[in-house]
């Protein structure tokens, strides 16, 4: 809980992560952490498996680097709906980085249809192999 006392979930937690290549699990069932998450150099970080998994958290994640990621299952399977519109800005974030191929992920979100995050969607599938399980469009 970053330092708050116990059931205190204000402050925004910061990690540099430049030698970690496994983030799995690492908010998993933290159920009521939904405060911002600063991972700074993500580069080298292979697994996202339930990252976030049964967790409050929807907040924008465009700011880290997915391209060694080579899994995302469960990832964002949160307890809430991840936002739309965060969920636009990480498929438009994942599509435009050179990420790796046969990746799953795994969110309980609802993308736009018709604009670039479903462009962004629909490039994940196609050209690098990705299998996303989310909402739909809406």
């Amino acid at each position: 809980n970053n330092g708050e006392a116990h059931g205190s979930y204000t402050t925004p937690l910061t990690w540099d992560v430049v030698n970690a290549t496994d983030l799995s699990a690492l908010l998993e069932a933290a159920s009521e952490y939904g405060q911002e998450l600063s991972l700074t150099n993500t580069q080298n970080v292979t697994n996202m498996y339930r990252m976030l998994y049964d967790t409050k958290f929807d907040k924008d994640l465009t700011s880290l680097s997915f391209e060694s990621v080579e899994d995302m299952e469960g990832a964002l399977l949160t307890t809430n709906a991840y936002s739309t519109a965060n969920y636009n800005a990480l498929l438009v974030e994942l599509a435009a980085q050179a990420v790796q191929s046969g990746v799953t992920l795994d969110v309980n979100a609802s993308y736009t249809t018709g604009g670039a995050a479903e462009t962004a969607r629909t490039d994940l599938i196609n050209n690098y192999s990705w299998v996303i399980n989310d909402n739909g469009g809406v």
